[in-house]
């Protein structure tokens, strides 16, 4: 079994939010109701991660919005092409 760090733990609410391109289809869909989005290869938008004060930090993945209609997309599935804007998890 490896040694794995734990997670930084967010001290503040954080977003990141950035214009990215898709590098590998992903097909998602919302939790209710269920709507399948399809994300291209090649296609550029505008994403967001964010996270809760208290909460372990994670970049796992990208997000259209931050709702429970949101589609999310893995990491590995984009490249980050420009930061808009974000704020740090250190406060």
């Amino acid at each position: 079994m490896q040694n794995r760090a734990e997670p930084a733990v967010a001290r503040s609410d954080r977003y990141v939010r950035a214009r990215v391109r898709i590098i590998r289809d992903h097909t998602a869909v919302t939790a209710d109701p269920p709507i399948h989005r399809h994300f291209t290869q090649g296609e550029e938008l505008t994403l967001t991660q964010w996270g809760t004060a208290g909460q372990p930090v994670s970049d796992t993945w990208w997000t259209t919005q931050n709702t429970t209609t949101a589609h999310t997309v893995p990491d590995d599935h984009v490249t980050i092409l420009r930061i808009i804007d974000e704020t740090s998890p250190a406060g």
